[in-house]
């Protein structure tokens, strides 16, 4: 049913606004070395990935229910599918490993989880896994924005938007420039989505 694909991006796009800022609020104000260890002490923070993990969820069922009803399934078609799903699945994955990993690692093993630790600096499986997913989303995001263009005729200037603004908060540093990215990514995809649910319905 194409009205799915909403009712999987309206309660998506609300846990993950509600994860972000409730991350936000439990962050600290410097970013020490062991600031992470620290963070993930926070029992209430279990709750916020748990959101968090529970959103991305519904992104990538609002995306396979979307992308079910392209009917010219093109080479980008597929390429994008695979990109961006096997990035997306690959972030789910790594969200759940914080939500309910990192926290019994804090408690046990706190020097793991700090930034020059041996599970995330550059080079670590965690960081590679991490990499790995952000880059492989972002190139399906990218590639998913074409088709909405080409495909699905969706506004240009929405979809450069979208894609521009996912990629910021996936692959930024700093928590700022991330939440940046976020406000403006999370209101394109409804307006996008909502529209693309008329497009489908009319075709």
């Amino acid at each position: 049913m194409k009205k799915a694909i909403l009712y999987y991006i309206y309660p998506g796009s609300v846990l993950l606004t509600v994860w972000w800022v409730w991350f936000g609020l439990e962050m600290p104000a410097a970013l020490t070395n062991d600031f992470l260890s620290k963070l993930y002490l926070s029992e209430t923070l279990i709750i916020a990935n748990l959101l968090g993990a529970l959103g991305t969820l519904f992104l990538i069922f609002s995306m396979i229910n979307l992308l079910s009803h392209i009917r010219d399934k093109t080479k980008l078609y597929f390429i994008c599918q695979f990109t961006f799903l096997s990035g997306i699945i690959s972030y789910f994955a790594v969200q759940f490993g914080e939500t309910f990993v990192w926290p019994v690692l804090a408690k046990s093993n706190p020097d793991l989880l700090h930034l020059n630790g041996p599970l995330i600096k550059p080079g670590t499986l965690f960081f590679t896994a991490n990499v790995t997913a952000g880059l492989l989303a972002t190139v399906g995001i990218i590639l998913f924005s074409i088709i909405l263009v080409r495909q699905l005729k969706s506004s240009k200037i929405l979809s450069v938007i979208y894609a521009i603004s996912f990629i910021v908060f996936m692959v930024g540093i700093d928590p700022f420039i991330r939440t940046v990215g976020f406000a403006l990514w999370i209101p394109v995809q409804l307006i996008i989505f909502h529209g693309l649910t008329r497009h489908l319905d009319e075709a």
